[in-house]
């Protein structure tokens, strides 16, 4: 009898372990330059560096629609379904498609070791939960990073700025706008100045704002009354 009730605290223990490692909450690493995207309710986080110094191809969501201590919120790793197809980080993402329900990722490289010359876009559907490289068209932006995207109500999203890291290692102004209903890329006018790692913000006029950041002048660091919108 005592060997028996010896045995069974063993299986309960074992059990309560297992049920408390299962039920463990993910709580993503500290990371920098990750990208972020609300669809729904969910904010989904993509990539960014970690204390390696690297970027990462992790992916996870918070859900807001409930509410959530500040200080412990509930996250949702993604990144053993569907992981990004590429370490990212400097990558912005923007919701698109159908019921704006697709996220696009916007990287320099479509391999870890291959840097593009063309931006190379990602898409990732949120209900099946699958990466796909769609193929995109007409006027393709040359590759580059740490610029910011923004998706109107018609599914365009509006690109400017970035910066090219391998060949020039230098800053842009050029807008590129992609229908992401038809995956086409067309030109839009350039800013007056060069632009990487600022802000935008669609306003609900339409007009977008673009503000802060740096440039490739001596004194980096971009003026924050020098605000510029785009119509």
């Amino acid at each position: 009898m005592g060997n028996f009730l010896s045995f069974l605290w063993l299986v309960i223990l074992l059990l309560d372990l297992f049920i408390t490692k299962s039920m463990a909450a993910f709580v993503p690493t500290s990371r920098y330059y990750q990208g972020s995207v609300i669809i729904g309710t969910k904010i989904y986080f993509l990539g960014g560096i970690d204390n390696s110094g690297s970027g990462t191809n992790n992916l996870f969501h918070l859900d807001v629609s409930s509410p959530f201590y500040s200080v412990n919120p509930k996250w949702t790793d993604l990144t053993s379904v569907a992981p990004i197809p590429v370490n990212s980080a400097f990558a912005p993402p923007c919701a698109g498609g159908n019921n704006k329900a697709t996220i696009f990722l916007f990287e320099h490289h479509r391999t870890n070791n291959d840097n593009s010359t063309s931006l190379v876009t990602f898409t990732f559907d949120s209900t099946t939960q699958t990466w796909a490289a769609p193929t995109t068209s007409g006027a393709i932006p040359q590759t580059r990073q740490d610029m910011r995207a923004v998706v109107d109500n018609n599914g365009k999203i509006y690109i400017n700025g970035g910066f090219e890291p391998s060949i020039t290692q230098k800053s842009y102004n050029s807008t590129f706008i992609l229908n992401s209903l038809s995956l086409s890329w067309t030109n839009g006018p350039n800013a007056p100045i060069v632009r990487s790692a600022y802000t935008a913000t669609l306003l609900s006029s339409g007009i977008i704002v673009y503000i802060g950041g740096t440039n490739d002048d001596g004194s980096p660091e971009i003026d924050m009354n020098l605000v510029i919108k785009f119509n």
